[in-house]
This record gives structure tokens, sequence and C-alpha cells, in this order.
């Protein structure tokens, strides 16, 4: 036994000699590192930074935990932790010029937030550290940039976008100095005059200086002097990437008002997309306007390929009209943009001492954090056009201030903004309270909160100063989370019901079928003596990523006459699954226009059992007599697109049965129930409650046999209604199949009237 112990013994020491780092590796503070870098390598950084925290309290100068606590505040944004981690790095770093890189970049952070002294010292000592950096390796990373970054901050651009320059020189495959080498020459412009401009820039032979030059004639509405200059870059690049180029003469030419120009020089931005700094220099035009989702759903893209499409089906999305030849979102969004260059245009800093929010109502989504070209009026602006009302307040002891109004449209509420410049001038930031008299009382009209501040009392407006805050953070998190169309034009909306239905077609295809009716009552006073008028109908299938499937276009007459609606119907040939459909439809004359943009769903009917198609509502149904494009089969159905029902006439209502079963006989049975349940209407009065007065039903039901010498059979129903309520009901048609038990149903909705 002692033999044995021995030996065991013998073996272990021999083992630990050989192979010491064994033993290290399953000691508590290395399995600590490698939860916390797994932590970090998942962006879980509060759990990382905790596990970090653990190592740092039993050795405190541990330079892995160091290191990657300093990553961690790096990217929170914490700057001041962040130099506090990377000065004790420094301390115990053989070559401290990763903790040099890192500190150059926490001071030229911090140095923004101070007052004017305290500030040129955080950047003083920032540009120390990049200088070491420098002196050391002008490889390291892309301190080049970073360094550029802080002369752009001490408006230095001339020198800015030398660095910058420098750095793609040194390091090409980096890509955000190649997109932010354009916003350094933007602030250069931006911020001197022509002449100043003209003369540093013409200095240089590089592409994008004469890109500069074009910018500034650009921006000052020297647009010929500006295109010519764009057009001899298309022609001669040079080694420079043209969506800039392409993009700025979209600017140009929606400016003035030629669509079809600007837009085809945009969508060859898009086509044109070969990397990833391509991708970006398009990514900064719309950027303003991406939603949390979107954003994310473009950083996990990998190929131009991808990307491409992003931006095709971003804006597919979009658009009001699609099938139209121009993307009216599009030319709104430039509009805009072009709009807010000149008005609403900050590059300043945004401070907690220029924040009217001193206590941190707001919550910003990640897209608001893109915007570093425009104040919060102008990210508004881009976002959701022009308000239906704005104000503002002069005065004595009245701060500067503006308040923009947005009316609810369907699912959007009311929006009310509320802007200040505190303490620093042009720095338009949303403010969550307004409590100046004068303010409030201008204001009062617009919501009642404005009218109790104005009138409440010390103990009062505590409480109603919170309403107001909870308000103002709804509508900036709505606000900076949407975006939204606007014409230029008076558009003057027309009426377009309509309905879609699947039915089953050849080749395992599902005919999606769109009927719908024009209203003819506000096109009356442009028919006058005509009896018909042409209507532009534009229809466009995309699949459930907004990529087009197909596209139709075509221009139907409608003739004027008594009833109030034309009925129209349109079908396709799609293959099962889910789609967007859209549809616009604008008459010949006037400036009438209607459409609509809505989720579908087209039906699969290639199983061999039991299926129904969905249920067609009709305005009339009987013997088909001559051709029509209402026929089908012996039947001609006249669709009901409205879905709207007088108690009076029956409700015709037609659907299709598929694979019905046969009996030895060689007949189909199949019994058919239905059911309208009211899901609103007329309320009964108290009185009904025990009989006493009669105000129809609220539901029917009722079953009927039926026979068919075919395995798929055309049906229709004719209901009376006439002992119903009037209310919105949902109808409910189960099929069952006597042969071979199966059952099938499908539904929807109407609404009964008087």
């Amino acid at each position: 036994m002692l033999k044995n112990s021995i030996k065991i013994l013998l073996v272990a020491i021999l083992w630990t000699s050989l192979f010491p780092n064994n033993l290290k590796s399953q000691s508590p503070s290395d399995s600590l590192l490698l939860r916390a870098q797994k932590y970090l390598s998942e962006k879980n950084y509060d759990s990382a930074k905790i596990c970090f925290q653990k190592i740092l309290k039993k050795n405190k100068s541990s330079m892995k935990a160091l290191e990657g606590l300093g990553k961690i505040y790096l990217k929170q944004e914490n700057w001041g932790e962040a130099k506090n981690v990377y000065k004790k790095l420094q301390k115990i770093e053989t070559n401290p010029i990763a903790s040099h890189y890192s500190l150059g970049i926490c001071y030229r952070e911090t140095g923004k937030f101070k007052a004017l002294i305290l500030r040129r010292l955080d950047w003083k000592k920032s540009k120390s550290y990049f200088e070491s950096v420098l002196a050391q390796d002008s490889l390291f990373k892309d301190v080049l940039f970073q360094y550029a970054k802080l002369m752009r901050y001490r408006k230095n651009y001339e020198e800015a976008i030398r660095l910058c320059r420098e750095q793609i020189r040194l390091k090409p495959e980096l890509t955000e100095p190649q997109v932010k080498l354009f916003r350094m020459y933007r602030y250069f412009v931006t911020h001197n005059s022509e002449k100043k401009v003209l003369k540093y820039l013409t200095n240089f032979s590089q592409p994008e200086a004469k890109f500069g030059i074009a910018e500034k004639f650009r921006r000052d509405g020297k647009f010929a002097a500006a295109d010519s200059i764009y057009q001899f870059l298309l022609k001669n690049p040079d080694g420079m990437w043209l969506q800039p180029v392409y993009l700025a003469l979209a600017r140009i030419y929606y400016h003035q008002g030629k669509s079809e120009e600007a837009q085809s020089f945009y969508w060859r931005a898009i086509d044109e997309i070969e990397n990833d700094i391509q991708a970006d220099l398009v990514f900064e035009d719309i950027k303003y306007i991406v939603t949390d989702e979107e954003l994310h759903r473009y950083q996990s893209l990998k190929s131009a390929k991808e990307k491409i499409d992003f931006f095709r089906t971003f804006w597919n999305r979009r658009d009001p009209m699609p099938g139209t030849e121009i993307n009216a979102r599009l030319a709104e969004h430039y509009r805009r943009i072009n709009y807010s260059e000149k008005n609403y245009e900050y590059d300043g800093f945004r401070t907690w001492f220029n924040n009217p929010d001193q206590l941190g109502y707001f919550n910003f989504n990640q897209a608001y954090d893109l915007n570093h070209e425009f104040h919060d009026k102008g990210l508004i602006y881009i976002r959701l056009g022009e308000a239906d009302e704005w104000a503002r307040t002069a005065g004595m002891n009245v701060p500067t201030n503006e308040s923009w109004l947005y009316y609810q449209r369907g699912n959007v509420p009311k929006m009310m903004f509320h802007f200040f410049t505190y303490n620093s001038p042009n720095a338009w930031r949303f403010s969550p309270v307004i409590e100046n008299p004068a303010i409030l009382e201008d204001r009062a009209s617009w919501d009642g909160i404005y009218f109790r501040m104005l009138r409440a009392n010390p103990l009062e407006r505590l409480a109603v100063k919170n309403q107001m805050a909870m308000a103002s953070k709804k509508s900036v998190s709505v606000g900076t989370s949407i975006d939204r169309h606007t014409w230029r034009k008076k558009i003057l909306p027309l009426h377009v019901p309509f309905s879609i239905s699947s039915f089953r077609s050849s080749s395992e295809k599902t005919r999606l079928e769109i009927d719908y009716a024009v209203s003819l009552e506000p096109l009356r006073k442009i028919f006058r003596e005509e009896n018909s008028m042409d209507i532009d109908v534009g229809i466009t299938i995309f699949d459930r990523d907004w990529h087009q499937i197909s596209q139709y276009k075509f221009v139907p007459q409608i003739t004027m006459s008594k009833n109030n609606f034309s009925v129209d119907l349109f079908s396709a040939e799609v293959i099962p699954g889910s789609y967007h459909v859209a549809m616009y439809l604008k008459p010949a004359k006037g400036n009438y226009l209607g459409g609509w943009k809505i989720p579908v769903s087209a039906k699969d009917f290639s199983s061999p059992a039991l299926a129904m198609s969905d249920i067609l509502f009709a305005e009339r149904i009987k013997p088909a007599r001559g051709k029509s494009k209402f026929n089908r089969g012996e039947l001609f159905v006249l669709p009901n697109p409205l879905k709207q029902f007088f108690r009076k006439k029956p409700m015709f209502i037609y659907f299709e049965l598929y694979n019905l079963k046969k009996d030895d006989k060689n007949v189909a049975h199949f019994e058919i129930e239905y059911s309208l349940e009211q899901l609103s209407g007329e309320k009964k009065k108290i009185g009904n409650l025990f009989g006493l007065l009669k105000k129809g039903k609220s539901r029917i039901s009722t079953t009927m046999t039926r026979e068919s010498l075919q395995c798929d059979s055309q049906e229709y129903l004719a209901i009376d209604v006439s002992h119903l309520q009037k209310g919105q009901y949902r109808l409910k048609v189960a099929i069952i199949d006597k042969n071979s038990g199966e059952q099938t149903s499908s539904s929807g909705t109407l609404v009964i009237v008087d």
C-alpha cells in the first residue's frame, strides 16, 4: 500500500514539473479571466466588467483585467473611467503605446464636455499622447485618423484633412477614415469662405480636393459650376470612390426638380457598390431616418450584394406610390436634406451644459446617435417633414425657443417637440418641459397640459411638469424612431376601398385577386361634361422582405354613373407565401391620389386535402351573359370591395371549394354552415335585455347540404341580413365533406348598414 502511495506521489511530482501551466490554468483567477473575455466577446459588458473587477481586487496589477476593463469603458464611452484604467496600465506596461493611444482618445473626448480652459488642457494632453504613439509607430492602429478627429475638434480642418489622407495612404484597408475623409472636407467647406476654400484646395491634385471645391459651389447655390466638376470626376475618378459624387449630383438635380435624373444618379451610387467603403458612403445619406432594427440589420451584412439589396428594399418599403417611375419618398428625403443643410446644420458638441434635459428624461435610440450634421430640429424635419403647427415666443426673460406640433395620422400619435438653445447658439436640442409663462400661453391651444401648467400652484406644478416631461419623452421616442412621407403639392386623398382574395390557379400557384373601387363623388366636378376618364393604376408585389417580385401598370377608363363607386379587379399569379402588395391610383385630371400598402398571405392550395378559397364579398351575383371580366364560369360576380351591405338587400358571397371527394355514384356531398356574429355596432338598450324592445339580431347561423358532380365547386350564397342589427360582423363559412369527413373554413369581416 505504501509503495503504491509513493508511486502516485512521484507521478504527481513528475507531471507538475513537466506541465506546470496545467495547474495554473485551473486557478480561480485564470478561470475568471476566461469567463470575462468570453463575456466581452459576446458584448455582455456588465458581466465582463464584474469579472474583471473581481480579478483586480485580488491583483491590482493584472494587465489582462485592466486591458479588458479599459476596452469596456471605451465601448461604453465612459471616458473618465477609461482614463483611470489606462493611466494605471501605462505605469506597468513595458511599452505603453496602446495605453497612450487610448489616453489620446479619452482626453480628446473628455475635453468636449469641459469649459474652455480645461478643454484646452485636455486636448493638449490628447495631442501629446497621439504624438507619443506616432513617434514610436505611425502604423499603430488608426492613430492618424484619431489624431485627425482631434484636429477637427480644434477647428484645424486643414490639418484634419491632411492627417486623414495620410492615414488612408499608410493603411488603405481601413474603412472609417475613407468614409470620414469626406466629412472632414465638409467641415472645411462649411466653416470657410469660398475664397479660402479655393485658395487651399486648388493646391492639391487629389480628386477629393476637387470634390471639396464642387461641394462649396453646390452649397453656395452655384450648381452649374459644381455640376461641371462632378461630371469631370465621373470621367476622371483617379482612384476616388464615386458614391459621394453620385449623391451630390442627386442633391443638385432634386433641388432643381429634375427627379428622374436625380434618381438615376442615386441608383448608380447603389448599384456600383463593391465594398464596405462604398456602402458606408451611401449609408451616410440615409442614417438620419433608419430605425434601430435597420441599423442592426445593416451592420450585420457582409457582402456588397447584401448591402445593395438593403438599400433597394429600404426605399421600396417607404415608397408611397410603388409602380411609378419616381420614388416620391426618396425625392422628399433629398428635398429635406437640402433644406436642412441650409437651415438646420450644426456640427458642434452635444454636451451637458447645452442640454435642456438636465434631469435626463430622454433615452435616445442608437439611430439618434448617428447624426453629427444637424441639430435636433433638423433631425425631426428630415424624419417627419414640416410641422403642422409651430410656435416661437420672444420677449424679456424668455429663452430662445421653438415648438413643433404634428397632428395624429393613422397609428402615429400626436407629437409635440420643444427646442431650446441652452447656453449655446444654434445648438437646438429637445427640452422635456416648458415653464416660462409666455411660452406656455402661446402653446395653450395645443394641449390642455400647457394651460394646466400655466394655472397650477407650486405644489401642482411638480405633478404637471412630470406629466409634460413624460408626454415629451413619448413624442421624442416616436419621432426619432419613425419617418413619414409628406407631399409638397396639395394632394387630395381619393378613397379606394379594396379586398384581396386567394384562389387556386394552375401550376400549383395561387391567384391573388385584387378588387377595388374608385370613389366617384369627388371626381364629378372634374368630369363635368365628360362621361369617362383615364385612371393611372400601378400595382407592385413585394416579397416579405420588400424585394420587388412584379410590377403592373395599366390605364383603365372609368365611366361616370349614379353609383358612388366604380368597381374593377386585377389578378396576378404568385407562389404561395407572404407578400406586401401596394397600389396607387391617380386620375388623369386633378390632384387626387389614392392607394395603399398592406401585407398579404397567398394561400397554399397544393395539398390534395379539402381546401377553400377566401370569401369574396359581392354586390351582385347572377348567371353570366356575354363576356365580362366579372364572369366566373357560368356566374357573373360583381365584387363589393367596401364589404358594406344594406339590410334591405341580400348579402352575396362567392367562394370556391377544391378537392371534394366523390362517393361510389361519382357525386360529392358536402355541408355548408355559415354564421354571422356582430363585432361592434348598435348597443342594446337596457329594455332589450328583457326582450321589451326588438332591435334585430346580433347573430345568425344556417346549415345547408349541397352536391356536386365535380371535385372542385364554385359556390355562392345570398344571405338575408334584414333581421340583423347595424354594425360590423364576422362571417365564417365552414365546409364538411360528407364523403371524406374533411373540414375547412374561411372568414371575413363586413359592415351592415340601413
